[in-house]
């Protein structure tokens, strides 16, 4: 007898640890974090990279004496994305917003987690709906209040409920 596999976003996204803990688990770095370059400018915490050399990326939070090293997209392809949704996290913006009426998930389109993008396609290609930009917005479809509830897990708690 064959077993059938319900493949849909909550059965993906419910092992997914929360950015915070991936970021965690990146090798620990002693550098000088006076000789960092911020990708935004405006917070001194973040995903950074040190001005004379700009290959490695790190992840920085001064006031907690906080730095990893951001693994390779040949390691992590994702590993960049993350810390730009942490960078997020940890300056006070949000990584997007949920609808329940309309069941719609918007997140920012910049350095959206692959992974976690493929899996939030799931519930909306069910319906025949795929993904739209809108905005600076990727919009799902079809997203239930309890796979948004997982989605904010995951984002640190950085998606607002509209």
């Amino acid at each position: 007898m064959e077993e059938t596999i319900q493949l849909n976003t909550m059965s993906v996204i419910k092992s997914f640890p929360s950015i915070d803990k991936v970021v965690d688990s990146w090798d620990s770095s002693l550098q000088d974090v006076g000789e960092l370059s911020y990708h935004d400018y405006r917070n001194k915490a973040g995903v950074a990279e040190y001005k004379r050399d700009g290959f490695v990326r790190y992840f920085s939070i001064p006031d907690k004496m906080y730095l990893k090293e951001i693994p390779s997209g040949e390691i992590n392809p994702d590993a960049y994305r993350i810390g730009i949704c942490y960078e997020r996290v940890v300056t006070g913006q949000r990584n997007g917003s949920y609808n329940p009426k309309t069941k719609q998930l918007s997140v920012n389109s910049f350095a959206f987690p692959i992974m976690l993008y493929r899996a939030l396609s799931l519930d909306g290609l069910a319906i025949k709906e795929t993904p739209f930009l809108k905005d600076d917005c990727i919009v799902f479809t079809n997203v239930s209040m309890s796979v948004a509830k997982e989605v904010n897990r995951i984002l640190c708690k950085s998606i607002m409920y509209e």
